[in-house]
Protein backbone atom coordinates (compact mmCIF):
# COMPACT_ATOMS: atom_id res chain seq x y z
CA UNK A 1 0.00 0.00 0.00
CA UNK A 2 0.92 3.67 -0.80
CA UNK A 3 0.57 6.63 0.25
CA UNK A 4 0.92 9.95 -1.99
CA UNK A 5 0.74 13.84 -1.36
CA UNK A 6 1.32 15.76 -4.34
CA UNK A 7 2.33 19.43 -4.48
CA UNK A 8 0.36 20.85 -7.39
CA UNK A 9 3.09 20.87 -10.54
CA UNK A 10 4.04 23.82 -11.85
CA UNK A 11 5.13 24.55 -15.79
CA UNK A 12 8.85 25.79 -14.78
CA UNK A 13 11.50 23.49 -11.98
CA UNK A 14 7.82 23.23 -10.12
CA UNK A 15 8.13 20.47 -7.13
CA UNK A 16 6.18 17.29 -6.64
CA UNK A 17 6.54 15.88 -3.45
CA UNK A 18 5.82 12.27 -2.90
CA UNK A 19 5.94 10.79 0.26
CA UNK A 20 5.56 6.65 0.42
CA UNK A 21 5.06 4.37 3.00
CA UNK A 22 5.84 0.34 2.25
CA UNK A 23 4.20 -2.09 4.07
CA UNK A 24 5.54 -6.13 4.24
CA UNK A 25 2.51 -8.56 3.05
CA UNK A 26 1.60 -9.69 -0.25
CA UNK A 27 0.93 -6.43 -2.78
CA UNK A 28 -2.62 -5.98 -3.81
CA UNK A 29 -3.34 -5.64 -7.62
CA UNK A 30 -5.40 -1.96 -7.45
CA UNK A 31 -4.14 -0.22 -3.72
CA UNK A 32 -6.39 2.26 -2.09
CA UNK A 33 -3.76 5.06 -2.17
CA UNK A 34 -6.18 7.50 0.16
CA UNK A 35 -6.58 4.68 2.93
CA UNK A 36 -5.17 5.72 5.76
CA UNK A 37 -2.84 3.32 7.45
CA UNK A 38 -3.82 1.22 10.54
CA UNK A 39 -0.88 1.53 13.21
CA UNK A 40 -0.12 0.69 16.82
CA UNK A 41 -1.80 3.11 19.37
CA UNK A 42 2.36 3.97 20.58
CA UNK A 43 2.60 5.42 17.19
CA UNK A 44 -0.12 7.10 16.37
CA UNK A 45 2.03 10.71 16.00
CA UNK A 46 2.97 10.73 12.66
CA UNK A 47 5.38 13.42 12.92
CA UNK A 48 5.90 17.26 13.77
CA UNK A 49 6.72 20.55 11.87
CA UNK A 50 7.86 23.67 13.74
CA UNK A 51 9.00 27.35 13.30
CA UNK A 52 9.88 30.14 15.69
CA UNK A 53 9.57 33.48 14.91
CA UNK A 54 9.84 36.99 17.42
CA UNK A 55 11.10 33.95 20.43
CA UNK A 56 7.49 32.26 19.86
CA UNK A 57 7.75 28.08 18.98
CA UNK A 58 4.75 27.09 17.13
CA UNK A 59 4.85 23.40 16.54
CA UNK A 60 2.17 21.07 14.63
CA UNK A 61 1.69 17.32 15.32
CA UNK A 62 0.02 15.39 12.59
CA UNK A 63 -1.24 12.51 14.38
CA UNK A 64 -3.24 9.19 12.87
CA UNK A 65 -6.93 9.27 13.34
CA UNK A 66 -7.96 8.35 16.77
CA UNK A 67 -10.64 6.01 17.61
CA UNK A 68 -13.80 6.37 19.70
CA UNK A 69 -13.40 6.99 23.23
CA UNK A 70 -9.57 7.85 23.28
CA UNK A 71 -7.56 11.20 24.99
CA UNK A 72 -8.39 14.13 22.55
CA UNK A 73 -5.79 15.85 24.18
CA UNK A 74 -1.82 16.19 23.16
CA UNK A 75 1.14 17.21 25.44
CA UNK A 76 4.43 19.00 24.54
CA UNK A 77 7.75 18.06 26.16
CA UNK A 78 11.04 19.96 26.68
CA UNK A 79 14.12 18.32 27.84
CA UNK A 80 15.61 20.65 30.38
CA UNK A 81 18.59 19.64 32.25
CA UNK A 82 18.17 15.84 31.62
CA UNK A 83 14.77 15.63 32.47
CA UNK A 84 11.50 16.17 30.36
CA UNK A 85 9.20 18.94 31.94
CA UNK A 86 5.64 19.56 29.96
CA UNK A 87 5.40 22.91 28.48
CA UNK A 88 2.13 22.56 26.42
CA UNK A 89 -1.22 20.97 26.40
CA UNK A 90 -3.63 21.24 23.34
CA UNK A 91 -6.95 19.50 21.94
CA UNK A 92 -6.41 17.47 19.09
CA UNK A 93 -8.52 19.28 16.04
CA UNK A 94 -10.54 15.82 14.52
CA UNK A 95 -10.41 17.91 11.16
CA UNK A 96 -7.43 16.46 9.82
CA UNK A 97 -6.19 15.11 12.97
CA UNK A 98 -3.89 18.19 14.12
CA UNK A 99 -2.41 19.48 17.34
CA UNK A 100 -0.94 22.72 17.47
CA UNK A 101 0.89 23.79 19.75
CA UNK A 102 2.59 27.44 21.05
CA UNK A 103 4.99 28.48 23.97
CA UNK A 104 5.88 32.15 24.39
CA UNK A 105 9.11 33.25 25.30
CA UNK A 106 10.70 30.39 23.92
CA UNK A 107 14.92 30.64 24.12
CA UNK A 108 15.95 30.26 20.62
CA UNK A 109 20.07 30.74 21.58
CA UNK A 110 20.47 26.99 22.39
CA UNK A 111 19.33 23.61 20.72
CA UNK A 112 16.03 22.11 22.82
CA UNK A 113 14.87 18.47 22.97
CA UNK A 114 11.10 18.18 22.34
CA UNK A 115 8.67 15.35 22.28
CA UNK A 116 4.67 15.44 21.61
CA UNK A 117 2.63 13.10 23.92
CA UNK A 118 -0.17 11.05 23.33
CA UNK A 119 -1.95 8.98 25.81
CA UNK A 120 0.47 6.86 27.69
CA UNK A 121 2.45 5.31 25.38
CA UNK A 122 2.58 7.04 21.74
CA UNK A 123 5.57 9.73 21.56
CA UNK A 124 7.11 11.65 18.68
CA UNK A 125 10.81 13.18 19.48
CA UNK A 126 12.57 15.87 17.67
CA UNK A 127 14.72 19.26 18.21
CA UNK A 128 14.00 22.31 17.94
CA UNK A 129 17.60 23.84 16.27
CA UNK A 130 18.72 27.15 17.87
CA UNK A 131 18.50 30.41 15.86
CA UNK A 132 21.00 30.71 13.52
CA UNK A 133 21.82 34.20 13.64
CA UNK A 134 25.73 33.96 14.16
CA UNK A 135 26.13 32.32 10.59
CA UNK A 136 27.22 34.32 8.36
CA UNK A 137 25.51 32.75 5.06
CA UNK A 138 23.43 30.64 4.20
CA UNK A 139 22.77 27.81 1.40
CA UNK A 140 19.67 27.58 -0.21
CA UNK A 141 18.86 23.94 -0.99
CA UNK A 142 17.47 25.05 -4.85
CA UNK A 143 18.38 24.37 -8.27
CA UNK A 144 18.47 28.26 -9.92
CA UNK A 145 17.14 31.29 -9.35
CA UNK A 146 14.35 33.64 -11.84
CA UNK A 147 14.69 36.85 -12.02
CA UNK A 148 11.56 38.73 -10.53
CA UNK A 149 10.52 35.68 -8.92
CA UNK A 150 11.63 35.88 -6.08
CA UNK A 151 8.36 34.26 -4.04
CA UNK A 152 7.93 31.29 -6.75
CA UNK A 153 11.81 30.18 -6.67
CA UNK A 154 11.84 30.72 -3.08
CA UNK A 155 9.03 28.37 -2.52
CA UNK A 156 10.42 26.17 -4.73
CA UNK A 157 13.54 25.68 -2.87
CA UNK A 158 11.41 25.67 0.59
CA UNK A 159 9.66 22.25 -0.50
CA UNK A 160 13.24 20.92 -1.38
CA UNK A 161 14.57 21.56 2.02
CA UNK A 162 10.99 20.12 3.31
CA UNK A 163 11.34 17.01 1.08
CA UNK A 164 15.07 16.38 3.01
CA UNK A 165 14.07 17.10 6.56
CA UNK A 166 10.74 15.09 6.11
CA UNK A 167 12.84 11.97 4.64
CA UNK A 168 15.59 12.07 7.81
CA UNK A 169 12.30 12.68 10.20
CA UNK A 170 10.64 9.85 9.17
CA UNK A 171 13.23 7.29 7.80
CA UNK A 172 13.26 5.17 10.70
CA UNK A 173 9.35 4.65 10.24
CA UNK A 174 10.15 3.13 6.62
CA UNK A 175 8.46 6.39 4.93
CA UNK A 176 10.10 7.95 2.08
CA UNK A 177 10.23 11.28 0.76
CA UNK A 178 11.44 12.50 -2.30
CA UNK A 179 10.73 15.27 -4.70
CA UNK A 180 10.38 16.13 -8.73
CA UNK A 181 11.68 18.69 -9.79
CA UNK A 182 10.05 19.28 -13.63
CA UNK A 183 11.65 21.23 -16.07
CA UNK A 184 9.70 23.45 -18.72
CA UNK A 185 6.70 21.39 -19.82
CA UNK A 186 4.41 22.00 -22.80
CA UNK A 187 0.74 22.09 -21.44
CA UNK A 188 -2.01 24.55 -22.07
CA UNK A 189 -0.57 27.06 -19.64
CA UNK A 190 2.74 27.59 -21.22
CA UNK A 191 1.30 27.62 -24.47
CA UNK A 192 -1.02 30.40 -23.50
CA UNK A 193 0.02 34.06 -25.48
CA UNK A 194 3.41 32.46 -26.91
CA UNK A 195 2.67 30.40 -29.90
CA UNK A 196 4.17 27.75 -31.78
CA UNK A 197 7.66 29.98 -32.66
CA UNK A 198 8.15 30.64 -28.71
CA UNK A 199 8.25 26.43 -27.97
CA UNK A 200 10.10 25.87 -31.03
CA UNK A 201 13.25 28.12 -29.63
CA UNK A 202 12.47 27.36 -26.62
CA UNK A 203 13.07 23.81 -27.10
CA UNK A 204 16.97 24.76 -28.71
CA UNK A 205 17.91 25.77 -25.83
CA UNK A 206 17.50 22.04 -24.18
CA UNK A 207 20.07 19.90 -25.04
CA UNK A 208 17.46 16.54 -25.41
CA UNK A 209 16.00 19.27 -27.95
CA UNK A 210 12.49 19.40 -27.11
CA UNK A 211 10.28 20.55 -24.28
CA UNK A 212 9.26 18.21 -21.91
CA UNK A 213 5.87 16.40 -21.73
CA UNK A 214 3.03 15.83 -18.49
CA UNK A 215 3.63 11.99 -19.18
CA UNK A 216 7.21 12.91 -18.23
CA UNK A 217 6.76 14.19 -15.29
CA UNK A 218 4.07 11.34 -14.41
CA UNK A 219 6.90 8.18 -15.28
CA UNK A 220 9.33 9.96 -12.64
CA UNK A 221 6.76 10.22 -9.93
CA UNK A 222 5.00 7.14 -10.74
CA UNK A 223 8.59 5.17 -10.16
CA UNK A 224 8.58 7.05 -6.88
CA UNK A 225 6.21 5.74 -5.44
CA UNK A 226 6.83 2.36 -6.79
CA UNK A 227 8.16 -0.71 -4.91
CA UNK A 228 11.15 -0.03 -6.87
CA UNK A 229 12.05 3.01 -5.31
CA UNK A 230 11.66 1.92 -1.64
CA UNK A 231 15.61 2.95 -1.22
CA UNK A 232 14.78 6.30 -2.54
CA UNK A 233 14.50 8.81 0.20
CA UNK A 234 15.63 12.34 -0.05
CA UNK A 235 16.11 13.38 -3.36
CA UNK A 236 15.14 15.13 -5.91
CA UNK A 237 14.29 14.03 -9.08
CA UNK A 238 14.32 16.60 -12.46
CA UNK A 239 12.60 15.54 -15.12
CA UNK A 240 14.38 18.84 -17.23
CA UNK A 241 15.94 17.39 -20.53
CA UNK A 242 19.16 18.61 -19.36
CA UNK A 243 18.21 22.60 -18.80
CA UNK A 244 19.65 22.22 -15.52
CA UNK A 245 22.46 19.63 -14.59
CA UNK A 246 23.33 19.31 -11.13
Amino acid sequence: MKFLSFFRIFASLAVIVAISAPLSGQKKKRPDLLAILEVSRDEVICFALYTVHEKTLKLTAQLYPLKEGEDRKARLEVKQDGKWTQVAETTVIEKGWTAPFRVEKWDDTKETPYRVRHGEQATYEGIVRKNPVDKREFVVVGFTGNAGQVNYSSSKSAVIGFTKSIAKELGSRNITSNAVAPGFIETDMTRTGRGDSYLIERAKTIPLQRNGAPMDIAYAAAWLVSDEADYMTGQVISPNGGCVIV
